[in-house]
């Protein structure tokens, strides 16, 4: 007993030196944190352990992608290969089945396997129920990810749009997970489970500029000194502020987008893709690119939309001329939203 004490105050010293990462919160605090014990919206109702819910000391799940050498996992995997992976006419890269750490935290997160469910591996059957059910689509993916930013990805395939992967890697806490001589781009590129101080367990501080994770990585011709990048110079009060601080965020979202090619948002799931420009932007009486004003004045502008707005989508990969089934006019058919500059080409 007396030298099961001194191990044990032995790892404690041990522990209390080893260095931490600066400003890195504790998963104690986290969602993450689903023990009985715990704060966040789903938790335990019976089980105290915190790491319990992912981790095992013994026995841990073998898991099926032998590549990668993963922690002691304790749940299972969904092992069918049966994921609906993103998928663009623009993606050089091809994203294939779900690998490496993306399958651990779809373990959890394509919401086929219960949280409370640790594996058959693990130290515990059961951890107890678990109150109430996770909700939504940042929360629960499901198996189909084409409205979700790729994963299992390798990175810069298309050089011109990324950014040098020694550089991502080198100066932020982005990851890039490799496998043999390829990197790739994986849940936990953006997200560190084990950290929420910045919220959404992002890896970098979005506070001040939603899409500083997007810009890390992508390096879209133009993109900066435009006027979606810094806001114009055409309004006042706090629209070009508003809209510098959101970015790529203005249109896009990493999950559950509307439009999954682009992962544009939209008013709806189907509408048309000219939506993500007026419906919360340029509609507004107080911007002066209000252009869907003039939608509604005959002959004012140039038709919108196609022989079917919301099937017939533009494609940086089109070429004229369109089939009769394909025909379209659409806001970026005449306007490069990553380029636009007042008084210059639109």
């Amino acid at each position: 007993m007396k030298l099961f004490r001194a191990i044990l105050a032995a790892l404690a010293v041990a522990t209390m030196a080893l260095p931490s990462r600066s400003g890195a919160d504790s998963i104690v605090n986290s969602p993450h944190n689903l023990s009985s014990g715990s704060t966040a919206r789903v938790m335990s109702t019976e089980e105290t352990r915190v790491c319990i819910f992912c981790h095992t000391p013994h026995h841990a799940t073998k898991l099926s992608d032998t590549s990668y050498t993963g922690p002691l996992w304790s749940r299972e995997e969904n092992t069918a290969q049966d994921y609906t992976p993103y998928a663009s006419t623009t993606i050089a890269a091809s994203p294939g089945q779900p690998q490496g750490p993306s399958r651990l935290c779809l373990s959890c997160h394509d919401g086929t396997i219960a949280l409370g469910a640790p594996g058959t591996h693990a130290t515990s059957a059961t951890l107890g129920p678990l109150t109430p059910p996770p909700t939504g689509k940042s929360t629960v993916l499901g198996k189909d990810l084409r409205d979700d930013h790729p994963i299992s990805m390798e990175y810069g395939r298309k050089t011109s749009e990324f950014r040098d992967a020694a550089t991502v890697t080198g100066t932020t806490r982005i990851k890039l997970v490799r496998r043999a001589s390829t990197l790739y781009v994986e849940c936990t590129s953006c997200h560190d489970p084990h950290d929420n101080q910045y919220g959404n367990f992002l890896v970098l501080d979005t506070s001040s500029h939603r899409d500083a994770l997007c810009t890390v990585c992508h390096a879209k011709t133009d993109w900066t000194g435009s006027a979606h990048e810094n806001g114009g110079t055409r309004s006042s009060g706090s629209i070009p502020a508003d809209v510098a601080k959101n970015g790529c965020v203005n249109c896009h979202t990493p999950h559950g987008a509307q439009q999954g090619v682009d992962l544009l948002t939209l008013t709806a799931a189907g509408a048309s893709m000219d939506t993500n420009c007026y419906a919360s932007c340029h509609n507004s009486s107080s911007y002066p690119s209000n252009v869907y004003s003039q939608f509604a004045v005959s002959g004012a502008h140039h038709p919108s939309g196609g022989y079917d707005s919301a099937a017939n989508k533009h494609s940086e990969t089109e070429t004229l001329p369109l089939p009769a089934t394909d025909k379209h006019v659409h806001c970026v058919d005449c306007h490069n939203p990553h380029q636009a500059i007042w008084q210059n080409a639109p």
